[in-house]
């Protein structure tokens, strides 16, 4: 029986192009999608389909990491171009295991076990950023291709070395713990919380003429950032603090922060290993609801605005608290 497991994601992203890749960890989860849209067609004198054509190739691929930090150091909070000619911008790792689930070590290149996948060219951007009390935090980010006209726009290489020929990854550890920290929207600080999730908003939009059958160009058609919080503290719903009709919340007064924890301890980093956002946009309250005994839960959400100065989300990655 052949059973592949997922392994770390390989990025080469940016312009200037880096030198070597980085190598993102802690991956959760990870899918390739070959894009691959078939057009048939029923004509005159049949109930049947009698012409059929591949209309539009446009692969895709998604993946989930708890290992924030390195990904939102390569792509930020807008995406960045992969510019990868016919070797690498995005790989995604297939690892051979054995009946009895190791690893299979067994392939000398070019007879190895594994397998990847290539979108070389394209964009990568940041999804949704989430954590919810007691669990660690989880960054999805999603990846678009481009087809430079000469390579294909998905490359799979089967049997190759673990993890490939020539290439020589660092040792990849799971060791980045972010937790829920301090949270304050509108000036008001918010202390029992369960979770938050900040959706990047990014909408892209693939472009293709000529009759080709792939996107010869991306653009990303709008950016819609959305970050909501669900918690207990219900009394900041009032025309004080968050009233009915909502509040501009402004970068100087609205962050939500991720403390780092301490690897095989509970206790929390200190010095500047956290990560704050901060966002512009309107504040208000969604949701209050309870269930049998269960406390009150008040959903918050933020929908982010341009204030024209700042990036729609600012991040700072390296965060002391306070």
């Amino acid at each position: 029986m052949t059973r592949n497991t997922s392994y770390a994601i390989e990025l080469r992203a940016g312009d200037p192009l880096p030198s070597e890749s980085v190598w993102i960890g802690g991956i959760s989860q990870q899918s390739i999608r070959p894009g691959v849209q078939v057009n048939t067609e029923v004509t005159a004198g049949s109930e049947n389909a009698s012409y059929g054509e591949v209309g539009n190739v446009q692969p895709d691929a998604t993946f989930t990491t708890m290992d924030i930090k390195t990904l939102l150091n390569v792509i930020g909070t807008k995406g960045e171009c992969l510019i990868g000619g016919s070797d690498l911008g995005f790989k995604m790792w297939a690892i051979k295991r054995l009946p009895c689930g190791g690893i299979d070590l067994t392939g000398v290149s070019p007879a190895g076990k594994h397998t990847s996948w290539t979108i070389p060219n394209g964009l990568i951007i940041p999804q949704t950023l989430s954590v919810s009390h007691g669990s660690r935090a989880s960054l999805s980010a999603q990846v678009f291709s481009l087809w430079d006209e000469t390579n294909d726009s998905l490359i799979i290489t089967p049997d190759i070395e673990y993890p490939g020929a020539a290439v020589t990854p660092p040792a990849i550890t799971d060791v980045n713990g972010y937790h829920l920290g301090p949270v304050d929207i509108c000036g008001e600080t918010f202390t029992d919380k369960t979770s938050i999730s900040i959706g990047f908003g990014i909408s892209v939009q693939p472009q293709s003429a000529d009759g080709d059958i792939n996107a010869k160009s991306l653009f990303i058609a709008e950016r819609k950032p959305v970050v909501q919080i669900t918690c207990y503290d219900i009394e900041k719903f009032r025309d004080s603090k968050i009233p009915l009709v909502g509040k501009h919340a402004t970068h100087g007064d609205t962050s939500f922060v991720l403390r780092k924890k301490v690897h095989g301890s509970g206790a929390f980093e200190t010095g500047a290993n956290h990560a704050e956002f901060t966002i512009d946009g309107v504040a208000t309250i969604q949701e209050i609801s309870a269930s049998g005994h269960a406390p009150h839960a008040m959903q918050v959400t933020v929908n982010g605005l341009d204030d024209a100065t700042n990036d729609m989300i600012v991040m700072d990655l390296a965060h002391t608290l306070a």
